[in-house]
């Protein structure tokens, strides 16, 4: 059923709402892009006898479980969101390496939240010892379509929201 818009600040209304929707799901395609590849991260077998499982530290579940989208906040120019990793997730500095399989001098290697985020962006586990060959940050944004993929995702979000595009 069509809505009559009665004036401008209903017409802003409306277009808001939907706008928002819009938004919300395209944020949630985006989330589930780099949580799928979060958990292919944590699957990847790199470790000894093609495991994907480390006995050189203790995974800690760090990395997948801080993985946040933010809710959807109105800024002066319009709205937005974020998909990705706090600054609590980036500054958190992981427990380190098990010292009986003698990684480093005192058997830490004190990885940040971001060192980590860096070395799953170069296919690394476990600082650069164990070698997936997966880049999945750069993955995630390929499978996005970069940034354009991001606005055509949005634009198509839009229409289904019923805001009509040229």
């Amino acid at each position: 059923m069509p809505i009559i818009i009665k004036d401008l600040e209903h017409l802003q209304k409306e277009l808001s709402s939907r706008i928002q929707k819009a938004m919300e799901l395209t944020k949630n395609e985006i989330f589930d892009v780099v949580s799928r590849k979060v958990f292919k991260y944590y699957n990847d077998p790199v470790f000894d006898g093609n495991s994907a499982e480390p006995r050189d530290y203790d995974r800690t579940g760090k990395l997948m479980e801080s993985l946040t989208a933010s809710h959807i906040t109105s800024t002066r120019d319009g709205f937005q969101f974020t998909v990705g990793w706090d600054d609590d997730y980036l500054i958190f500095t992981y427990p380190g390496w098990n010292i009986q399989y003698g990684r480093g001098l005192s058997g830490k290697n004190a990885a940040t939240g971001l060192d980590v985020l860096n070395y799953m962006d170069e296919g690394y586990h476990g600082g650069y010892a164990f070698y997936g060959g997966h880049k999945f940050w750069d993955e995630s944004l390929n499978e996005l379509g970069g940034k354009s993929g991001v606005l055509n995702m949005f634009e198509r979000n839009l229409r289904l929201c019923g805001v009509p595009l040229k």
